[in-house]
């Protein structure tokens, strides 16, 4: 049955009758933004960008953001046991903390580790997700080594409609939500909640046995809210707010066994047109990720503030740009430092004559420990035939020593003379969109200096001298008569190159293939997702060695009445055992089925 926990949105949803799901911002692929700060069409960036629609994630057999991101190109996923574990993104085999989350617009990798918390995001309050591969510290500063995934959260115009839904699953997974969204004269709202609760599986294996094999149960309320009211067609004024409470059981941890994880990101906005050719936007916000469990708190925060100016001219689009970012820790440990600021100046260009795309993106971080920092990108795409692409870049990128990397208390394993990773990165792709068909493949190499890592021999973290990491990727979509196919597969080789043993945690080979097939209001689909072999630790040992998996999906949507929609998902279906990380654990076969009714008022 369901908690009272798990009502609280369709408690919502009942006393508001008047709610409404939202309208997208974007439609399809038509523009991406976080490329280049620009709104661009994808067939002439010169970069890998994947665009996720509301109904790309609707569509896919993902219950979570983790696992709807391991299906994307050169993504690898780790997850500490089952849903709700602390989870990292591995990006064309670059750390789990260089790729830089956004969430509209805002920085949200926590200050203490580097990473985002990816288990805490509802997909029901997500709208659009854009994910841009490759250095972009350029266009974002520090940590955008890897690349850089953005979330959009829902927003709302038009007619005022409405949304609710309900889901079961394996192990104990109950789930609602409730959405309203619409406009009301020039104002523009959204509202989307979201609760759900899981019995679980023991975070870790039976081989670890120091633990309890016990299953470790998971909670989650969520909810985003955004307003936007346009005084006029030149000047908008709004406010975009997400918050996300997780209560995680585990394994060990003293006689309390549960973690509490907040995540909260809120800001307000103005945008403006004050000539035809100038756009200028000030953003004003902050995030929160607030971790407790039995050993104590730690809760990083990020105070943002940006001004971003776009001008359009015959010499083509520019942006010029400043920003602080003010991080601030609050801890029951005694770091050394507990508070910095980057102050940061950017710029941007983009110009399409004819055949030709050019792009470019400077910017000057400067970091109140670690000094000053340059980085950029510079792109070139051309037109080879119609709807064929070739595109070619290069970037230089950096990520600075985190909060536990350096400020950790002395003997703790932190190391205060740290120095900033910096990457270089030469891309060559090709994209082809012919007809219904989109066809991708991009080769990549990234070099990385001092790359931080963790010593087990010393229990320290250190620099070592070189990375390397050289990759391609396929990604094709496409549909014959009533049958879609989509598939992407990496082949990459991320090394130390000192010691020549692979990187922690990634594989050579990973990737996805799916088909669908519809037939009147009925939809089928199957879905393989897998990768090659990996280990545990930066030594290569046997004993830490994880075996290459390959998982099958299968799900099948109906389409009930006008407004009604089922979904049935059964993941690892052939009932597989496999390993993100050593001696945790993994779901095996499970299901879920879940009835969505979406509609006007």
């Amino acid at each position: 049955m369901l908690s009272r926990y798990s009502l609280l949105p369709l408690a919502l949803a009942a006393a508001f009758p008047t709610l409404a799901a939202d309208l997208p911002l974007y439609e399809g692929e038509t523009t991406v933004v976080t490329a280049t700060r620009f709104a661009r069409d994808p067939s002439q960036l010169a970069s890998d960008v994947t665009v996720i629609t509301a109904e790309d994630i609707a569509k896919s057999s993902a219950t979570d953001l983790p696992s709807l991101l391991a299906r994307q190109p050169g993504i690898a996923m780790t997850q500490s046991g089952g849903i709700g574990q602390t989870s990292s993104l591995f990006l064309r085999g670059t750390n789990s903390n260089h790729t830089q989350l956004l969430i509209d617009g805002q920085r949200i990798n926590a200050a203490t580790t580097g990473t985002a918390t990816w288990q805490l995001i509802p997909l029901e309050l997500i709208d659009r997700i854009e994910i841009v591969r490759g250095g972009a510290s350029g266009a974002y500063g520090a940590d955008a080594i890897g690349g850089v995934v953005q979330i959009f959260t829902k927003r709302g115009g038009g007619k005022p409609r409405a949304t609710a839904s309900v889901e079961y699953g394996s192990y104990g997974h109950t789930a609602t939500s409730a959405g309203i969204g619409g406009s009301a004269g020039n104002l523009r709202y959204n509202f989307t909640a979201r609760a759900s609760e899981d019995s679980g599986i023991s975070a870790t294996t039976p081989k670890n046995s120091q633990f309890e094999a016990d299953r470790d149960g998971y909670r989650n309320a969520g909810f985003s809210g955004n307003l936007a009211y346009f005084i006029n067609e030149n000047h908008e004024i709004g406010t975009q707010l997400l918050y996300s409470n997780g209560r995680t059981e585990y394994d060990g941890g003293g006689s309390f066994p549960v973690a509490q994880n907040r995540l909260l990101n809120y800001n307000i906005y103005s945008r403006n047109i004050f000539l035809p050719n100038w756009e200028s936007t000030v953003r004003l916000g902050e995030s929160r990720d607030s971790y407790k469990d039995y050993w104590g708190i730690n809760e990083t925060r990020q105070q943002q503030v940006s001004w971003s100016n776009r001008f359009n001219s015959r010499a083509g689009n520019w942006l010029l740009g400043a920003e602080t970012i003010e991080d601030s820790l609050r801890s029951s440990s005694q770091y050394t430092l507990t508070s910095r600021r980057t102050n940061a100046i950017f710029g941007g260009w983009s110009r399409t004559f004819g055949i030709h795309s050019l792009q470019a993106n400077v910017r000057h971080d400067n970091n109140s420990q670690f000094g000053g920092v340059n980085s950029g990108n510079l792109g070139y795409s051309v037109e080879l035939i119609k709807s064929i692409h070739a595109y070619t870049n290069i970037g230089r990128a950096f990520h600075i020593p985190t909060f536990w990397d350096a400020n950790l208390p002395p003997g703790w394993g932190s190391d205060p003379n740290l120095k900033p990773e910096k990457a270089a990165t030469r891309e060559i792709g090709l994209k082809a969109r012919l007809d219904n068909w989109k066809i991708n493949t991009s080769i990549f190499d990234t070099r990385i200096s001092d790359l931080i890592v963790y010593n087990t021999n010393t229990w320290m973290t250190e620099n070592i001298p070189e990375a390397k990491i050289k990759g391609i990727t396929l990604a094709f979509a496409g549909e014959i008569n009533n049958v879609d196919i989509s598939g992407n597969i990496t082949w990459q080789d991320p090394r130390n190159v000192n010691s020549d043993k692979l990187l922690p945690r990634r594989s050579r080979v990973l990737g996805n293939a799916k088909a669908g097939y519809r037939l009147g209001d009925w939809r089928f689909f199957a879905e393989l997702e897998g990768q090659g072999a990996r280990f545990d630790a930066a030594d290569n040992a046997a004993t830490g060695r994880m075996h290459g998996y390959v998982l099958t999906h299968l799900g099948v949507d109906y389409q009930v009445a006008k407004d009604w929609r089922a979904n049935l998902r059964v993941n690892n279906a052939l009932d597989q055992s496999y390993e993100l990380a050593k001696n945790y654990s993994t779901m095996r076969r499970n299901a879920l089925i879940k009835l969505t009714w979406n509609g006007n008022l």
